[in-house]
């Protein structure tokens, strides 16, 4: 089979490729495999045209297109060709300005795209009822993200006297604001991997909370980061689906999290789940997680468990059956 992988612009980041990069690697082993990146990034109507023009000109019967996700709207370039669209998650409907924005997305990067679409893929099942809840479809199924082999046990550093608590994500559903709330008069390092605007920087000033800061980090350096940390705070409001859940847990960190879907679909019995709206929650899940290291050891050694179900090799082989299925 040939496979033609399509990606948003780089410009709108690596988050979504570099959750297909490890997948590809092993389906490129038994596949012949193309990866395109499209040339234009945001939604402006002159931006779409342009992408749909760039896809048309890939074209072609014999290969079977994977839309990767984001840019769903770019089936409109693909029919009658054989197509496989991932869907993360609906934010782009929730996030809609008004009744035309909304009706306007739900067209193009909803309503067409999966009904063009041989079979659509959700990378949850909060995912896949939400798509149904907005386009009905026969050929949908769930096919989880996978963790990268490059996230591997790593022994946690026991001179660490001062615990690291590693925050990933400062957009406004990673829920850093509580989080610094939580911490206060709270011994520790909070290492927040993402750019921080003002208000952030203000609060975790007066906060008392010693922290660190960095962001743009290529992905062994995120590795490393898991690595040096204790535990990893991810409390987030809305997810499509909580990578830093298994990439955690492959290195053998605790998680703390939302007790919320996707999140515990993901993090099953082996993370230590918080009220993600309460402070005091997250506060008190913070002191279970710091001062009970029995409790600790056994969330890790749970998340060593849980993280087999989303092997790489096990995903990259239910990927290859749906394209198996549709070339038929």
């Amino acid at each position: 089979m040939n496979i033609v992988y399509l990606n948003r612009s780089k410009e709108a980041g690596f988050s979504i490729a570099k959750v297909f990069k490890p997948v590809i690697k092993l389906v490129r082993q038994e596949q012949t495999v193309e990866i395109y990146n499209m040339p234009h990034f945001g939604a402006a109507p002159h931006k779409i045209l342009k992408n749909l023009l760039f896809v048309l000109k890939l074209r072609r019967k014999d290969a079977i297109f994977h839309v990767t996700g984001d840019i769903h709207y770019i089936l409109l370039a693909l029919i009658g060709c054989k197509v496989v669209l991932t869907i993360h998650d609906i934010a782009t409907l929730k996030n809609a300005k008004n009744k035309l924005d909304y009706f306007l997305k739900w067209l193009l990067w909803f309503y067409l795209p999966i009904k063009l679409a041989n079979h659509v893929v959700c990378i949850s099942h909060k995912t896949k009822l939400e798509v149904l809840s907005v386009v009905k479809k026969k050929a949908i199924s769930v096919v989880h993200n996978s963790v990268d082999s490059g996230f591997s046990r790593m022994a946690e550093d026991k001179k660490n006297f001062t615990p690291v608590i590693l925050h990933i994500g400062t957009g406004w559903n990673k829920n850093l604001t509580r989080v610094i709330q939580a911490l206060k008069d709270t011994q520790c390092n909070l290492r927040i991997i993402g750019r921080l605007n003002a208000e952030q920087l203000g609060l975790l000033n007066s906060s008392g909370i010693f922290y660190s800061n960095d962001y743009n980090l290529t992905d062994e350096q995120i590795i490393v980061e898991y690595e040096k940390c204790n535990l990893v705070s991810f409390p987030s409001l809305f997810e499509g689906f909580g990578m830093p859940i298994i990439e955690a847990q492959a290195v053998g960190r605790a998680v703390l999290t939302s007790n919320i879907d996707p999140l515990r679909e993901v993090g099953g019995n082996s993370v230590h789940y918080v009220n993600p709206e309460s402070v005091k929650s997250i506060k008190e899940g913070f002191k279970a997680l710091l001062s009970d290291n029995v409790y600790k050891e056994s969330i890790i050694k749970k998340g060593f468990v849980n993280v087999e179900r989303f092997s790489v090799t096990k995903i990259a082989d239910q990927y290859i059956e749906i394209y198996q299925k549709i070339k038929i």
